[in-house]
């Protein structure tokens, strides 16, 4: 994950930092995966660690969203990140997915501008869940 958040910290980070929340991560057919909220709960740390986005904590703000009937834990559109930016005040939206692969899982990640839908920064890494975790 810390390769995702150095690769998206760099290419999106601008001056003054673009503010941003981590939606969960999605199988590629847009489906919630169970490691969906995980990942991104560790994208959001790294990212923070890195310190060139201001991150919305996406727990904090989940009851505003469904109070307005939106979800983080789904396959998203233009239409509703313009909304999900609109309601937050967002410049961007990070989000990803997840593929199973063998043993482990592709994930791409990609930071998201919330008036456009222009990709401004992509990574992919593999992961193994449970190895190098304590």
């Amino acid at each position: 994950m810390e390769k995702i958040a150095e690769t998206l910290s760099k290419n999106a980070g601008k001056s003054p930092p673009l503010l941003v929340i981590v939606l969960s991560f999605t199988s590629t057919n847009g489906k919630p995966h169970h490691l969906g909220k995980v990942l991104a709960e560790k994208v959001t740390t790294e990212l923070v660690k890195k310190g060139s986005l201001k991150i919305l904590d996406r727990l904090m703000f989940e009851k505003i969203l469904q109070d307005n009937h939106i979800t983080l834990n789904g396959s998203i559109d233009i239409t509703l990140a313009k909304k999900i930016g609109d309601l937050l005040k967002l410049d961007a939206i990070v989000m990803g997915t997840i593929n199973q692969n063998g043993q482990g899982v592709d994930i791409n990640c990609r930071v998201i501008d919330s008036k456009t839908g222009m990709i401004m920064s992509a990574e992919e890494t593999f992961y193994v869940p449970g190895i190098g975790e304590d």
